[in-house]
């Protein structure tokens, strides 16, 4: 019946209204049948005299024991308010006591006969005469009433056990849909979302399935037009090395003609820069090379070192490098066997970079000043130079930054540079590995 519905949540409330009516049912046909049961047990002869045989022992025991007068009429109720019955004293066959009435009224009702009919009737010696004691048992009705609120809380049990069944299909497939969802956001694409009837939950299964292929086609679009990127620019790198070296090296020859044949120094010039403009073609080819690399999808592997050992070897090539260029060092290094995660190919790329950068942009005047810090929990690689010049100084590409930018980030820091007051200053901040306690 349910496929016929579209609706979801029609299903749902046509099925709480079944499950509500059936129970319903439940608890009047119990509560019938038990109750039914227990008036005919608690309204038989044997039962009212044994029980009510019961109260007159057990009250006739509390007189005796408590020496109670006929008259003792608050001692009596509070006997009365302790049991589950009515107590009614008869003295000379007239109502001396009765549960919840005072003597007042009491007296309004006195008989000379007494009208006891519908009691059990026994003598109960008390402490100065004897009396007729009728007693009127309604524990029965507790149990009822506790018949009734079991039958009430099974009843709702059933109710809520029927919904649980009626439901149980949809929850299964909202739980399975829950599970693709989690397959999907894990990366797997040719995971199929299976779509089941025609309610709402079938139509988002639809719509997530869609979504999957036009997502997955979309990205091998983008892997397509990577890869066609990728070998272009490969390509392009490659075609445009071969051609720049040689016109450099024919502007090399070109220069060492004029100067040889004692040509004018404005054509000299013109050489010069047409080489240093080659020169820069070369430089800006090779850091947009260098860049691309970055970008692309290589994954570096990490590993875990501790901070000092992991860039000795490279910062001592380094500077033996810069030396041997006319530079001279300045060291300051903080003593830190803190923990990192370094790729040393990253690394040498990045030493690589700013060695070219103080090569290219640093006055050999004044000392280069290497050394580590730490700042919040955090390592600092740093780099000081003064800046050379401006007449003296190569066209930047400004790539540089970018790459060292990428690769910082490929180690999980960040690259920072300054330049201020003709210094120049660059920061490789590395995180440090928090030790788990």
């Amino acid at each position: 019946m349910f496929r016929k519905i579209k609706s979801l949540t029609a299903q749902l409330n046509i099925w709480i209204a079944i499950s509500l009516a059936v129970s319903a049912l439940v608890f009047f046909a119990a509560s019938n049948f038990v109750h039914g049961k227990m008036d005919e047990y608690f309204n038989s002869d044997a039962y009212e005299a044994k029980i009510n045989q019961k109260n007159a022992d057990r009250f006739a025991e509390f007189v005796s024991s408590n020496d109670v007068s006929s008259e003792d009429f608050e001692v009596i109720d509070e006997y009365v308010q302790s049991q589950m019955t009515f107590i009614y004293v008869y003295r000379d066959g007239i109502m001396v006591y009765a549960p919840y009435y005072t003597q007042e009224e009491l007296e309004e009702y006195q008989y000379e006969e007494a009208d006891y009919e519908d009691y059990y009737v026994f003598t109960i010696s008390f402490s100065d005469t004897d009396c007729h004691v009728a007693f009127y048992d309604y524990s029965s009705e507790q149990v009822k009433s506790f018949a009734t609120v079991v039958i009430f809380f099974v009843s709702a049990l059933l109710f809520f056990l029927l919904i649980y069944m009626g439901m149980r299909r949809p929850l299964k497939r909202i739980a399975k849909l829950n599970e693709s969802i989690h397959i999907l956001e894990g990366g797997d694409l040719d995971y199929h979302i299976e779509s089941q009837g025609n309610n709402e939950i079938a139509t988002l299964s639809e719509s997530l399935e869609n979504m999957r292929i036009a997502f997955k086609e979309k990205l091998q679009d983008i892997i397509d037009m990577e890869e066609a990127s990728n070998t272009l620019v490969t390509e392009m790198a490659h075609d445009i090395r071969t051609p720049i070296t040689s016109l450099q090296m024919y502007l090399d020859f070109a220069l060492e003609e004029a100067e040889k044949e004692g040509k004018s120094e404005e054509l000299k010039s013109y050489i010069r820069k047409a080489k240093e403009n080659t020169e820069f073609i070369k430089t800006f080819s090779n850091d947009t090379f260098e860049l691309f690399l970055i970008n692309s999808s290589k994954v570096y592997m990490l590993e875990k070192e501790e901070f000092n050992y992991a860039i000795s070897e490279h910062l001592s090539f380094m500077e033996e490098y810069l030396r041997s260029c006319g530079f001279s060092i300045e060291e300051d290094f903080a003593i830190n066997n803190d923990e990192t995660e370094i790729n040393h190919e990253v690394i040498s790329r990045l030493m690589s970079n700013i060695t070219k950068n103080i090569e290219r942009y640093a006055d050999k005047s004044v000392p280069i000043k290497i050394g580590t810090m730490e700042e919040y929990e955090k390592i600092v690689l740093y780099f000081a130079n003064k800046v050379k010049d401006e007449e003296s100084c190569e066209e930047s590409t400004g790539l540089g930054k970018k790459i060292m930018e990428r690769l910082m980030n490929t180690l999980g820091g960040e690259c920072v540079i300054k330049e201020e007051g003709g210094r120049y200053e660059i920061k490789l901040i590395f995180p440090k590995i928090k030790e788990n306690k």
